[in-house]
Protein backbone atom coordinates (compact mmCIF):
# COMPACT_ATOMS: atom_id res chain seq x y z
CA UNK A 1 0.00 0.00 0.00
CA UNK A 2 1.59 3.49 -1.06
CA UNK A 3 1.19 6.16 1.35
CA UNK A 4 2.93 9.62 2.45
CA UNK A 5 3.56 10.95 5.89
CA UNK A 6 0.98 14.00 7.09
CA UNK A 7 3.10 16.86 7.03
CA UNK A 8 4.43 15.97 3.46
CA UNK A 9 0.59 15.69 2.34
CA UNK A 10 -0.09 19.73 4.24
CA UNK A 11 2.73 20.93 1.98
CA UNK A 12 1.01 19.23 -1.04
CA UNK A 13 -2.15 20.95 -0.71
CA UNK A 14 -3.43 24.42 -2.53
CA UNK A 15 -3.07 26.70 -0.05
CA UNK A 16 -5.83 28.50 -1.34
CA UNK A 17 -8.18 25.25 -1.70
CA UNK A 18 -7.50 24.70 1.54
CA UNK A 19 -7.81 27.96 3.39
CA UNK A 20 -11.51 27.39 1.81
CA UNK A 21 -12.38 24.16 2.88
CA UNK A 22 -10.79 24.95 6.44
CA UNK A 23 -14.05 28.06 6.77
CA UNK A 24 -16.58 25.19 5.55
CA UNK A 25 -15.63 22.74 7.24
CA UNK A 26 -14.79 24.80 10.69
CA UNK A 27 -17.67 27.00 10.56
CA UNK A 28 -20.21 26.83 7.65
CA UNK A 29 -21.07 29.93 7.30
CA UNK A 30 -21.20 30.78 3.86
CA UNK A 31 -23.28 34.17 4.17
CA UNK A 32 -19.45 35.68 5.78
CA UNK A 33 -17.67 33.63 3.84
CA UNK A 34 -15.70 36.63 2.12
CA UNK A 35 -15.67 38.39 5.45
CA UNK A 36 -13.88 35.51 7.44
CA UNK A 37 -11.62 34.33 4.59
CA UNK A 38 -8.62 36.59 5.53
CA UNK A 39 -8.85 36.08 9.16
CA UNK A 40 -9.13 32.35 8.44
CA UNK A 41 -5.56 32.50 6.09
CA UNK A 42 -4.22 33.99 9.08
CA UNK A 43 -4.70 31.47 11.13
CA UNK A 44 -3.83 28.46 8.78
CA UNK A 45 -0.47 30.13 7.86
CA UNK A 46 0.40 30.23 11.55
CA UNK A 47 -0.63 26.64 11.72
CA UNK A 48 1.44 25.65 8.65
CA UNK A 49 4.62 27.61 9.98
CA UNK A 50 4.41 25.68 13.44
CA UNK A 51 4.34 22.18 11.09
CA UNK A 52 6.64 23.27 9.34
CA UNK A 53 8.88 23.27 12.27
CA UNK A 54 7.58 20.32 14.07
CA UNK A 55 9.79 17.33 13.06
CA UNK A 56 7.60 14.01 12.43
CA UNK A 57 7.95 10.79 14.40
CA UNK A 58 8.92 7.92 11.94
CA UNK A 59 5.81 5.76 12.60
CA UNK A 60 3.99 2.68 10.68
CA UNK A 61 0.74 3.83 11.90
CA UNK A 62 -2.14 4.72 9.21
CA UNK A 63 -4.62 7.43 9.25
CA UNK A 64 -8.13 6.08 7.96
CA UNK A 65 -11.05 8.71 6.76
CA UNK A 66 -14.03 8.33 5.23
CA UNK A 67 -17.60 9.13 5.35
CA UNK A 68 -19.27 6.08 7.88
CA UNK A 69 -18.09 5.56 11.15
CA UNK A 70 -15.01 3.24 11.31
CA UNK A 71 -15.12 0.47 14.76
CA UNK A 72 -11.91 -1.22 13.26
CA UNK A 73 -9.38 -1.46 10.60
CA UNK A 74 -10.64 -4.60 8.58
CA UNK A 75 -14.16 -3.12 8.71
CA UNK A 76 -13.07 0.03 7.34
CA UNK A 77 -11.34 -2.53 4.06
CA UNK A 78 -14.51 -4.17 4.05
CA UNK A 79 -16.76 -3.98 1.04
CA UNK A 80 -20.10 -3.48 3.93
CA UNK A 81 -17.92 -0.19 4.48
CA UNK A 82 -17.38 0.90 1.27
CA UNK A 83 -21.13 0.64 0.50
CA UNK A 84 -22.14 2.59 3.51
CA UNK A 85 -19.56 5.53 3.12
CA UNK A 86 -19.98 5.59 -0.61
CA UNK A 87 -20.81 9.65 -1.80
CA UNK A 88 -20.80 10.51 -4.92
CA UNK A 89 -19.29 14.07 -4.10
CA UNK A 90 -17.28 14.25 -0.79
CA UNK A 91 -17.59 17.81 -1.23
CA UNK A 92 -21.24 18.43 -0.46
CA UNK A 93 -22.24 20.38 2.31
CA UNK A 94 -24.52 19.67 5.43
CA UNK A 95 -28.23 21.29 4.16
CA UNK A 96 -28.75 22.16 8.00
CA UNK A 97 -25.68 24.11 8.66
CA UNK A 98 -24.06 24.95 5.26
CA UNK A 99 -21.37 22.76 6.59
CA UNK A 100 -18.64 20.94 4.93
CA UNK A 101 -19.62 17.26 5.51
CA UNK A 102 -17.49 15.62 8.96
CA UNK A 103 -15.17 12.77 8.30
CA UNK A 104 -14.57 9.88 10.21
CA UNK A 105 -10.78 10.45 11.16
CA UNK A 106 -8.97 7.58 13.04
CA UNK A 107 -5.39 5.57 13.56
CA UNK A 108 -4.52 2.36 13.03
CA UNK A 109 -1.52 0.19 13.92
CA UNK A 110 0.26 -1.91 11.50
CA UNK A 111 -0.49 -5.26 13.52
CA UNK A 112 -3.82 -4.37 15.38
CA UNK A 113 -7.49 -4.22 13.98
CA UNK A 114 -8.15 -1.49 16.78
CA UNK A 115 -8.59 2.52 15.63
CA UNK A 116 -8.02 5.32 17.62
CA UNK A 117 -9.10 9.02 17.82
CA UNK A 118 -5.88 11.48 17.59
CA UNK A 119 -7.98 14.23 18.80
CA UNK A 120 -5.32 15.18 21.96
CA UNK A 121 -2.41 13.35 20.25
CA UNK A 122 0.59 15.09 20.15
CA UNK A 123 1.34 16.84 16.49
CA UNK A 124 4.68 15.17 16.02
CA UNK A 125 3.34 11.95 15.94
CA UNK A 126 0.45 12.96 13.55
CA UNK A 127 2.73 14.34 11.17
CA UNK A 128 4.43 11.42 11.19
CA UNK A 129 1.77 9.08 10.76
CA UNK A 130 1.06 7.24 6.91
CA UNK A 131 -1.62 8.20 4.64
CA UNK A 132 -2.99 5.63 1.83
CA UNK A 133 -2.92 7.08 -1.31
CA UNK A 134 -6.04 5.56 -2.25
CA UNK A 135 -7.59 7.91 0.27
CA UNK A 136 -6.45 10.98 -1.39
CA UNK A 137 -7.89 9.77 -4.60
CA UNK A 138 -11.35 8.42 -2.97
CA UNK A 139 -11.73 11.85 -1.03
CA UNK A 140 -9.48 14.21 -2.52
CA UNK A 141 -6.64 15.73 -1.44
CA UNK A 142 -7.65 19.02 0.52
CA UNK A 143 -10.69 17.84 2.55
CA UNK A 144 -9.09 14.61 3.72
CA UNK A 145 -6.12 17.37 4.96
CA UNK A 146 -8.55 19.39 6.26
CA UNK A 147 -10.70 16.66 8.25
CA UNK A 148 -7.32 15.92 9.66
CA UNK A 149 -6.60 19.37 10.65
CA UNK A 150 -9.97 19.15 12.39
CA UNK A 151 -8.69 16.54 14.81
CA UNK A 152 -5.56 18.20 15.10
CA UNK A 153 -6.53 21.48 16.11
CA UNK A 154 -9.78 20.37 18.73
CA UNK A 155 -7.95 21.50 21.71
CA UNK A 156 -6.38 24.64 19.93
CA UNK A 157 -4.50 25.96 16.55
CA UNK A 158 -1.15 25.43 17.85
CA UNK A 159 0.92 22.59 19.27
CA UNK A 160 1.20 24.77 21.75
CA UNK A 161 -2.14 25.83 22.35
CA UNK A 162 -3.36 21.93 22.03
CA UNK A 163 -1.10 21.15 25.42
CA UNK A 164 -2.11 24.44 26.98
CA UNK A 165 -5.75 24.21 26.29
CA UNK A 166 -5.88 20.06 27.28
CA UNK A 167 -3.75 21.07 30.47
CA UNK A 168 -6.71 24.64 31.40
CA UNK A 169 -9.41 21.67 30.45
CA UNK A 170 -8.31 19.26 33.02
CA UNK A 171 -7.68 22.17 35.84
CA UNK A 172 -10.45 24.24 35.16
CA UNK A 173 -13.19 21.14 35.38
CA UNK A 174 -16.71 22.00 37.22
CA UNK A 175 -18.21 18.95 37.48
CA UNK A 176 -20.61 18.10 34.62
CA UNK A 177 -24.47 17.91 34.60
CA UNK A 178 -24.10 14.02 33.48
CA UNK A 179 -23.86 10.29 34.57
CA UNK A 180 -21.44 7.58 34.61
CA UNK A 181 -22.92 4.44 33.95
CA UNK A 182 -20.19 1.75 34.15
CA UNK A 183 -22.46 -1.99 33.46
CA UNK A 184 -21.49 -5.13 31.99
CA UNK A 185 -22.04 -6.07 28.38
CA UNK A 186 -25.38 -7.67 28.45
CA UNK A 187 -26.39 -4.13 30.61
CA UNK A 188 -24.91 -2.08 27.73
CA UNK A 189 -27.29 -3.83 25.19
CA UNK A 190 -30.17 -3.60 27.42
CA UNK A 191 -29.82 0.62 28.00
CA UNK A 192 -29.16 0.97 24.41
CA UNK A 193 -32.29 -1.05 23.27
CA UNK A 194 -34.52 1.27 25.53
CA UNK A 195 -33.53 4.14 23.92
CA UNK A 196 -35.32 2.31 20.50
CA UNK A 197 -38.80 2.59 20.39
CA UNK A 198 -40.46 -1.60 20.07
CA UNK A 199 -42.03 -1.75 16.71
CA UNK A 200 -45.83 -2.55 16.89
CA UNK A 201 -45.85 -1.51 20.49
CA UNK A 202 -44.79 1.88 21.21
CA UNK A 203 -44.29 4.99 19.40
CA UNK A 204 -41.36 6.63 21.78
CA UNK A 205 -38.60 4.73 23.41
CA UNK A 206 -38.43 4.35 27.15
CA UNK A 207 -34.64 6.42 27.53
CA UNK A 208 -34.29 9.72 25.44
CA UNK A 209 -30.84 11.09 26.91
CA UNK A 210 -27.75 11.45 24.73
CA UNK A 211 -24.65 9.49 25.58
CA UNK A 212 -21.43 8.47 24.06
CA UNK A 213 -19.74 4.81 24.99
CA UNK A 214 -16.58 3.50 25.72
CA UNK A 215 -16.72 -0.25 24.90
CA UNK A 216 -13.92 -2.65 26.24
CA UNK A 217 -14.06 -5.97 24.44
CA UNK A 218 -12.02 -8.91 25.11
CA UNK A 219 -9.04 -9.98 22.32
CA UNK A 220 -10.37 -13.26 22.54
CA UNK A 221 -12.73 -14.25 19.33
CA UNK A 222 -12.75 -11.24 18.50
CA UNK A 223 -14.64 -9.43 21.30
CA UNK A 224 -17.93 -9.95 22.52
CA UNK A 225 -20.07 -10.58 19.09
CA UNK A 226 -21.41 -6.93 19.09
CA UNK A 227 -20.48 -3.38 18.23
CA UNK A 228 -22.24 -0.31 19.18
CA UNK A 229 -22.97 2.63 16.72
CA UNK A 230 -23.52 5.92 16.63
CA UNK A 231 -27.26 6.62 16.82
CA UNK A 232 -29.74 9.54 17.64
CA UNK A 233 -28.86 8.95 20.78
CA UNK A 234 -25.86 7.80 20.61
CA UNK A 235 -23.09 10.22 19.31
CA UNK A 236 -19.96 8.33 19.30
CA UNK A 237 -18.40 5.39 20.54
CA UNK A 238 -15.27 4.18 21.31
CA UNK A 239 -14.34 0.23 20.77
CA UNK A 240 -11.43 -1.20 22.18
CA UNK A 241 -10.27 -4.49 22.53
CA UNK A 242 -7.94 -5.36 25.86
CA UNK A 243 -8.02 -7.67 28.79
CA UNK A 244 -9.09 -8.03 32.05
CA UNK A 245 -5.03 -8.14 33.72
CA UNK A 246 -3.07 -6.14 35.19
CA UNK A 247 0.27 -7.86 34.04
CA UNK A 248 1.61 -9.71 31.29
CA UNK A 249 0.00 -13.17 30.29
CA UNK A 250 0.55 -15.12 27.35
CA UNK A 251 -2.08 -15.42 24.76
CA UNK A 252 -4.09 -12.48 26.63
CA UNK A 253 -3.28 -8.56 26.03
CA UNK A 254 -2.74 -5.42 28.50
CA UNK A 255 -4.24 -1.86 27.62
CA UNK A 256 -1.54 -0.89 25.45
CA UNK A 257 -0.35 3.74 25.89
CA UNK A 258 -2.44 4.34 22.54
CA UNK A 259 -5.66 2.87 24.67
CA UNK A 260 -5.47 5.27 27.54
CA UNK A 261 -4.74 8.22 24.95
CA UNK A 262 -7.90 7.17 23.27
CA UNK A 263 -9.75 6.97 26.55
CA UNK A 264 -8.56 10.12 27.92
CA UNK A 265 -9.11 12.23 25.04
CA UNK A 266 -12.91 10.35 24.44
CA UNK A 267 -13.60 12.01 27.85
CA UNK A 268 -12.49 15.56 27.48
CA UNK A 269 -13.76 15.61 23.99
CA UNK A 270 -17.28 14.76 25.66
CA UNK A 271 -17.35 16.34 29.05
CA UNK A 272 -20.39 17.68 29.61
CA UNK A 273 -21.78 17.72 25.50
CA UNK A 274 -24.02 14.42 26.44
CA UNK A 275 -26.42 13.03 29.15
CA UNK A 276 -24.28 9.97 29.97
CA UNK A 277 -21.41 8.05 29.67
CA UNK A 278 -21.70 4.87 29.24
CA UNK A 279 -18.41 2.38 29.99
CA UNK A 280 -18.76 -1.53 29.80
CA UNK A 281 -16.32 -4.23 29.84
CA UNK A 282 -17.69 -8.35 30.03
CA UNK A 283 -18.79 -7.62 33.78
CA UNK A 284 -18.98 -4.17 34.12
CA UNK A 285 -16.48 -4.49 37.75
CA UNK A 286 -12.81 -4.38 36.46
CA UNK A 287 -11.71 -2.76 33.62
CA UNK A 288 -15.06 -0.53 32.73
CA UNK A 289 -15.21 0.26 36.74
CA UNK A 290 -11.02 1.52 36.45
CA UNK A 291 -12.27 3.78 33.58
CA UNK A 292 -15.29 4.84 35.47
CA UNK A 293 -13.21 6.11 38.54
CA UNK A 294 -10.90 7.66 36.41
CA UNK A 295 -13.74 9.45 34.16
CA UNK A 296 -15.28 10.41 37.68
CA UNK A 297 -11.77 12.11 39.14
CA UNK A 298 -11.44 13.70 35.97
CA UNK A 299 -14.52 15.11 35.86
CA UNK A 300 -14.55 15.48 39.42
CA UNK A 301 -17.72 14.03 40.25
CA UNK A 302 -18.04 13.53 43.72
CA UNK A 303 -19.84 10.58 45.43
CA UNK A 304 -18.81 8.04 42.88
CA UNK A 305 -19.72 4.36 43.83
CA UNK A 306 -17.66 2.09 42.72
CA UNK A 307 -15.89 -1.38 44.05
CA UNK A 308 -12.50 -1.39 45.21
CA UNK A 309 -11.32 -4.58 43.21
CA UNK A 310 -11.25 -2.33 39.55
CA UNK A 311 -8.27 -3.05 37.70
CA UNK A 312 -5.25 -1.00 38.80
CA UNK A 313 -3.50 -1.47 36.20
CA UNK A 314 -5.64 0.31 33.62
CA UNK A 315 -6.62 2.92 36.01
CA UNK A 316 -2.96 3.68 36.84
CA UNK A 317 -2.24 4.19 32.94
CA UNK A 318 -5.02 6.47 32.59
CA UNK A 319 -4.09 8.62 35.66
CA UNK A 320 -0.28 8.78 33.86
CA UNK A 321 -1.68 10.30 30.65
CA UNK A 322 -3.81 13.00 32.42
CA UNK A 323 -0.31 13.69 34.59
CA UNK A 324 1.98 13.56 31.62
CA UNK A 325 -0.08 16.31 29.72
CA UNK A 326 -0.12 18.20 32.69
CA UNK A 327 3.27 18.41 33.11
CA UNK A 328 4.14 18.88 29.69
CA UNK A 329 1.99 21.84 29.60
CA UNK A 330 3.14 23.29 32.75
CA UNK A 331 7.17 22.77 31.26
CA UNK A 332 5.95 24.59 28.26
CA UNK A 333 6.42 22.12 25.76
Amino acid sequence: MDCKNVKELFFECDLDKLNDMMILYFVGEKDIFEERRLEYRDKLCEIMADIKKIEPVKSDNILLAGDGYISSKSYFFSDEYLKESSREDYDDEDECEGRLHHLDVVMAEPDNDEVYSIMGCEWKDILGYQVPEFLIERIGLEYLMISILWEMTWFGLTAEEVHESISETIESINPPNMSILVTSASGALDYVMKHLPDPGFTEYPEKTDTYVAISIQDTCDGGFGFELKKSKYCKDVLTLYFDDIEEPVEGLCLMTQEQADAIFGFIIKYCGKVDTLLIHCFAGLSRSMAVGVFASDVLRIKNYEHNVHYNKYVYEMLHGVREKLLKMSNMGC
